[in-house]
């Protein structure tokens, strides 16, 4: 196992100065959402917050909804609203202050991930290399 990532709940400063910052969840109600819909399904991804929250995609105000996460990112950058993103996508944005995560402690969702090669004993340079850059970067 290589490690994980979280999703973070992210806005721009903007937004919340215009909108409020949620306090908790539930606030999400009153809140524009931008929502990513999966591909392979047409379903709209479920937010990772507690099950209080009724939080399922039906229960918040979608503004935007795509099937791509660069189109969420750019929306939330602009101030359209709350987009739900790993956290390696926004890491350099919350570092710039061009979007600040909600609701961290309310989060839930973490996605392992692992790298996994044939068992012997000696690695090609071009696999240390990607799993070293992979450890680096998420």
């Amino acid at each position: 196992r290589l490690g994980a990532f979280r999703f973070l709940l992210v806005g721009a400063p903007g937004y919340f100065q215009v909108q409020g910052t949620p306090l908790n969840a539930s606030d999400l109600s009153n809140h524009d959402c931008l929502l990513y819909r999966v591909p392979s399904t047409g379903k709209l991804e479920r937010w990772p917050l507690p099950d209080k929250a009724h939080n399922g995609a039906h229960d918040l105000r979608a503004v935007l909804v795509w099937n791509n996460i660069d189109m969420l990112f750019n929306a939330a950058i602009e101030g359209r609203g709350i987009a739900c993103l790993p956290e390696f996508a926004v890491k350099e944005a919350l570092e710039s202050g061009a979007l600040k995560a909600v609701l961290t402690q309310e989060v839930t969702r973490t996605i392992h991930f692992s790298v996994l090669w044939p068992p012997n004993r000696f690695i090609t340079p071009k696999l240390r290399c990607f799993v070293d850059f992979i450890s680096l970067h998420m």
